[in-house]
């Protein structure tokens, strides 16, 4: 099976043959306040620890799980001021969150990888 990653422009010019199968994804409203948390969280170590590249380039010796824990604890139970209130942000990503961008990346690419 091959892959392609187009633009809409290269879309329009595509040639498809029978038997061809075109998925499209629209992304454009995720954000990292949609991606769902425990899924990315679950699926972050498994990406950082795969190739054991992360202890490697940054000289740590970190286990699996104990970045899963430090995740966990980074990313659960986060409070946030609204309008002079606090609220907890729970079964999503925080917004502004530094590892948001991390953790969207890491599902959108799960869902490739699953189609692979």
């Amino acid at each position: 099976m091959r892959h392609i990653l187009l633009n809409v422009n290269q879309i329009r010019e595509l040639k498809i043959t029978n038997g061809d199968i075109l998925v499209s994804y629209d992304v454009l409203l995720l954000s990292v306040t949609n991606v769902p948390l425990e899924t990315a969280i679950h699926l972050l170590p498994d990406k950082v620890f795969c190739y054991n590249c992360f202890s490697k380039s940054h000289d740590l010796n970190l286990s699996k799980q104990d970045f899963a824990n430090l995740i966990n604890a980074a990313t659960k139970h986060q409070l946030y001021l609204f309008n002079g209130s606090s609220y907890e942000q729970f079964n999503v990503v925080t917004m502004g969150s530094p590892v948001g961008p991390l953790l969207a990346n890491v599902f959108m690419r799960s869902i490739v990888e699953s189609l692979e």
